[in-house]
């Protein structure tokens, strides 16, 4: 697969008679249990829910045992109806889904739900009924929301077709300006409820079953296009197709709506591990995790994170940058915000001498004006909470401001009160988090928009998790403008990349301009000797087999070679050993290369993601890199800055960089490296599984980068 085969799909489908349909028909109707809603069958709470929440359009429940179901005109057939519904909702049988397909499609009916499990959630059997179900669909041009959906809440049209439990709560709807796309039912409902018991409105939730035919992408696509919305949260199990979800993901940046995920899975390895370094550094989440940063979407850890991401990103406006200013009222509370936010992207930088002046006209003698800014005094002067906090934001060495506060239930409102006034035309965001105090406080911040927490760890959190939305916002990929790469290359052919040696493969690659070092393929002792001459010694020998892929583990690699006596005896030693490990006919000879020394080992390499596609990684080069896993990845291809930000990334990079006096190499050689890299897979994708250079050593400033050893794993290839 190259990058094209990741291109196709795009994320946006008109799905405003879906979400805001003006009559919904219910297949498989059945009535409410009486006196327990909760306990009847699913199709009866979508008709219960549908009643209860006042729904603005009409309802038709259609099942041939029943004349009315809970005061509703009942039908027998869907072809009874007066109209072809805007959404009709299957909740029959499995095994008579396909034939309501065809019913609706003969209706003239667009747009269906399945609720009715028995899919591809059971095993083959269920697969191939849905796979069946999907082209009968496709060939009607319907489309599908499921199946084994739990269903939606679309407030604007007070639609409620979602038969969770959670939609027994006592309380309405709650008018909201933020939405929430889940592929799981049962979370769907866990976040509907805390959002409901926190006071977030959500204009949308939609559950999305197997997503046999719309998914996560297709939905935030046409979300990103709502007007109204601010944000949108996903929860995530996994993606088909990754980079049609990134798609979606710049579509709602593109319209200034931040996006959270809530991904689940780190610790599942992605599918079968690669042979490569590469491939076993490349688990699943590694891969998520670079996509969304690369998108721009914030990744959140729990569903109160995803809550609190969603609250806050309705507060305007966002962050310019990462430079928090801290007000509190506990030393040890600031500490603890100035220990944490380094972890979290945020810089607590010095204030302005003039901001410090100003503090201290009104601050006690043993108050601290620096960052974090101790304000003891709140307890005894809260009319001036306010003041101080406005001092700090309006520093211009900050860009945000947390204020830090706990108890006070005798002059807390007071503080409050204070920031209210002081605050009411700031520039900048102000988070506050209040631990334990007085409910009226909490109202009437919330009331004058202020966004309030009761936990430090909650809004320390939800702010640097803005933060980064902000930045994002401001620059990032978009992945609605991908482009495959050219390259001055020649275009390789089915198979070139199968069973490589790492001479063949270095053959390749020097086609491409990567440089490799001075080297021959030798196969007996009298081309050892001619070949060590030419080439000069020290030299370094390996032995070729694409059998043996590392090299070092059969002690078939000799370093530092000085002689031809060390030569030839390199040589027989590493032909003797092979010989117990494959078959001649698997053995190559030997490659004599030149030393390449003065350098700093790193390792770049690519391969395919199967939701992702090309991908291409960098870190730490030499035998360390799965120790230490100091690594970054990011889809491909990759710009320079995109290579640059990933040598910044990892924590070894200063090696690069004249740490502590020491050398500077030439890290726009190994950019420039890293790109080639990423747009070799991007191109030839259908024909390299893996492509791996460990090491690549990175010269002195000036010098450029050698492939020092290399290999690749073809489309091919067992």
């Amino acid at each position: 697969m190259t990058l094209a085969d990741f291109q196709g799909s795009k994320p946006y489908r008109d799905l405003e008679k879906l979400l805001n349909p003006a009559s919904i028909a219910i297949l498989g109707a059945s009535p409410v249990v009486e006196g327990s809603p909760a306990a009847s069958k699913p199709s009866a709470r979508l008709l219960e829910y549908l009643l209860r929440y006042r729904y603005r359009g009409k309802i038709y429940p259609i099942n041939p045992k029943y004349q009315e179901l809970e005061g509703v005109k009942c039908y027998a057939r869907l072809a009874d109806l007066p109209e072809p519904p805007d959404l009709v909702i299957i909740a029959i049988p499995a095994a008579s889904v396909p034939q309501a397909v065809e019913d609706c499609a003969k209706r003239g009916v667009r747009n269906v739900m399945v609720i009715s499990s028995g899919f591809g959630e059971t095993g083959e059997k269920g697969k191939a009924a849905e796979a069946a179900l999907q082209e009968m669909a496709r060939r009607h041009g319907i489309t599908v929301l499921g199946p084994n959906c739990q269903g939606f809440v679309s407030e604007p049209q007070r639609a409620t077709p979602y038969f969770s439990t959670c939609m027994q709560k006592p309380g309405d709807l709650i008018p909201g300006d933020v939405a929430l796309i889940s592929q799981s039912g049962a979370i769907g409902g866990f976040l509907y409820g805390m959002a409901n018991e926190q006071n977030l409105g959500l204009k949308y939730l939609v559950t999305l079953g197997n997503e046999m035919d719309l998914d996560v992408a297709d939905v935030l696509g046409f979300l990103s296009q709502e007007p109204t919305l601010k944000a949108i949260g996903c929860y995530v199990e996994g993606c088909k197709d990754g980079r049609k979800f990134l798609r979606g993901v710049s579509m709602a940046l593109q319209q200034k709506k931040p996006v959270a995920v809530m991904k689940v899975g780190r610790t599942a390895v992605g599918a079968e591990a690669a042979q490569s370094h590469t491939g076993s550094l490349a688990g699943e989440d590694t891969v998520y995790d670079a996509a969304f940063r690369q998108a721009g979407a914030v990744r959140v850890n729990s569903m109160q994170e995803m809550l609190d991401f969603l609250t806050l990103s309705r507060h305007r406006p966002y962050p310019k940058g990462n430079r928090l200013g801290v007000v509190s009222v506990s030393g040890g509370a600031g500490i603890w915000v100035a220990d944490q936010s380094q972890s979290m992207g945020l810089e607590l930088p010095s204030l302005a001498e003039e901001t410090r002046k100003v503090l201290g006209t009104t601050l006690s003698w043993f108050a601290a004006t620096r960052n974090p800014v101790d304000v003891a005094d709140s307890v005894t002067k809260p009319d001036l909470l306010g003041e101080w906090t406005a001092a700090v934001l309006n520093d211009p060495n900050i860009d945000s401001v947390l204020v830090v506060m706990g108890i006070q239930e005798k002059y807390g409102v007071l503080g409050a009160r204070s920031l209210i006034r002081t605050l009411k035309d700031r520039q900048k965001p102000v988070v506050v988090v209040w631990i334990a105090g007085p409910q009226q406080l909490y109202v009437e911040l919330g009331d004058a928009g202020i966004p309030v927490f009761r936990d430090l760890g909650r809004g320390l959190t939800a702010l640097a998790h803005i933060t980064s939305a902000a930045g994002y916002l401001a620059n990032t990929r978009d992945f609605t403008k991908e482009e495959s790469p050219a390259l001055e290359i020649p275009r390789f052919q089915p198979g070139d990349f199968d069973n490589l040696t790492e001479y063949e493969t270095k053959k390749v690659l020097a086609q491409t301009g990567l440089r490799v070092p001075r080297g021959a393929l030798v196969r007996t002792a009298g081309e050892v000797a001619a070949s060590a001459e030419k080439i000069g010694f020290p030299l370094v020998m390996k032995l070729q087999s694409p059998k043996l892929l590392h090299k070092t583990e059969h002690g078939l690699v000799k370093l530092n070679v000085r002689t031809q006596e060390e030569a030839q005896q390199a040589f027989a030693e590493m032909m003797q050993k092979a010989s117990a490990l494959v078959t001649p006919s698997d053995v190559r000879g030997v490659l004599l290369e030149e030393t390449v020394a003065n350098g700093v080992e790193v390792i770049v390499g690519a391969r395919l993601d199967g939701s992702f596609g090309p991908t291409v990684m960098f870190g730490l080069g030499g035998i360390y890199v799965e120790l230490f896993k100091d690594v970054a990845f990011r889809l491909s291809p990759v710009t320079v800055d995109e290579a640059l930000g990933m040598i910044r990334e990892v924590r070894s990079s200063s090696m690069l960089t004249g740490f502590r006096g020491g050398f500077r190499y030439d890290v726009k050689a190994l950019a420039d490296a890293i790109v080639k890299i990423s747009r070799i897979i991007s191109r030839h994708g259908d024909l390299i599984r893996e492509l791996e250079i460990n090491p690549l050593m990175v010269l002195p400033e000036g010098k450029g980068v050698v492939a020092v050893d290399a290999l690749v794993v073809g489309q091919g290839e067992n």
